[in-house]
């Protein structure tokens, strides 16, 4: 994934309290605790400390709990706003509230299973 720091407006000034980096990695994004919506295709198109944004083909409602997962990362948050975008696709903003690296996502789940706690109660693993 490679990433390009930038602001959002055209200017040197950025009202943003963090900066993003553009980037063009791809994965996946999955609604949790939402049965009615699945797991899609995901471009994340930018990232900042504390969220990101993503560009999808199905609209996904605010305020419900996200997973997405790319490259080797677990990112658990909260889509915080939706817009139409370009051909089709929405542009949604994630608040990031966990990161965790794929083999440590793996290594709780073996964890839950092992003390048995039921992997719903692991907010990285609901779907």
């Amino acid at each position: 994934m490679r990433f390009i720091m930038t602001n959002t407006n055209g200017t040197n000034k950025d009202r943003r309290s963090e900066p993003r980096f553009m980037t063009n990695g791809s994965g996946h994004v999955t609604a949790l605790g939402v049965p009615t919506y699945g797991k899609y295709a995901a471009i994340i198109v930018d990232v900042s400390r504390s969220g990101l944004q993503l560009d999808v083909e199905t609209p996904l409602p605010t305020g419900i709990e996200v997973k997405v997962e790319f490259d080797d990362l677990v990112i658990v948050g909260e889509i915080l706003n939706q817009r139409s975008g370009d051909l089709g696709h929405y542009r949604i903003g994630v608040k990031i509230r966990e990161v965790v690296r794929s083999h440590e996502a793996r290594g709780l789940l073996a964890l839950a299973q092992a003390t048995d706690i039921a992997p719903a109660e692991l907010p990285i693993f609901m779907a």
